[in-house]
C-alpha cells in the first residue's frame, strides 16, 4: 500500500491549478485495458478512425503538403527545441 500512500501524498501536495490536468491524466490511466498493455500498444489497437473526412480536412491537408514540398515544414528536433524553450 506504500505506493499508493506516496500517489496520495503527491497528489496533496500538487498546487490547485495542476489538479485538473492531474485528473484528465489518470483518467486516462484507467482506460488502459488490465491486460498489462501499455497505453501505446493500446493506442495501436484501437480502431481507425471512421469519421468521413471534409472539405475543411482535405484543404487542411493540401495546405500542410504545399508547405513541407516548399521547405516550410519543423523537423522533429525543431520541434523538440521549441518544447524545450
Amino acid at each position: 500500500m506504500a505506493m499508493r500512500d506516496d500517489l496520495h501524498q503527491i497528489i496533496d501536495e500538487l498546487p490547485e491549478t495542476d489538479v485538473p490536468m492531474a485528473i484528465r491524466f489518470l483518467r486516462g490511466l484507467r482506460v488502459v485495458p488490465a491486460t498489462g498493455d501499455d497505453l501505446v500498444t493500446s493506442l495501436e489497437a484501437a480502431p481507425d478512425d471512421d469519421e468521413p473526412v471534409t472539405d475543411d480536412d482535405r484543404a487542411a491537408s493540401a495546405l500542410a503538403r504545399q508547405e513541407l514540398a516548399e521547405g516550410r515544414g519543423l523537423s522533429a528536433e525543431e520541434v523538440r527545441r521549441m518544447i524545450s524553450a
